[in-house]
């Protein structure tokens, strides 16, 4: 991941992102953002505003958020909880930024995963354009 990107960090369930909250915290300006969290709406406009360098989150952020120049991370890529279609729209939160076309999303993974595989195929077809 690039140095001086924010990076959100993908987990498949919540209690995963508090135990990576709990180690990361003391290392970097760290949030963490899930169905359960309640000032989430504040916390991730301080993230989308700099206050933290690295979101923690579940899918809940999938879609539907636009961060200028922030880096992706799938932990656990092939869990079921991430199909193609979801990994699809995680990494979409990549590269939205006019100012900031280009960035990395990375799937970290235990083993061979299909929805994976699948994702990276149809992100290399669709900007082969």
């Amino acid at each position: 991941m690039n140095k001086g990107k924010r990076v959100l960090l993908f987990v498949p369930s919540r209690k995963m992102g508090e135990s990576f909250y709990f180690v990361l915290k003391r290392f970097f300006k760290t949030c963490n953002v899930s169905s359960h969290t309640e000032n989430k709406d504040e916390i991730i406009n301080d993230f989308k505003n700099g206050k933290y360098d690295l979101c923690i989150t579940t899918s809940i952020l999938e879609r539907g958020i636009t961060i200028a120049d922030v880096q992706v991370l799938v932990w656990k890529a092939d869990n079921g909880v991430f199909d193609e279609a979801a990994l699809t729209q995680i990494s979409g939160r990549v590269g939205r930024s006019p100012k900031a076309p280009k960035g990395e999303c990375l799937f970290l993974t235990n083993s061979k995963s299909r929805n994976v595989d699948n994702c990276i195929k149809e992100i290399k077809r669709a900007n082969a354009d």
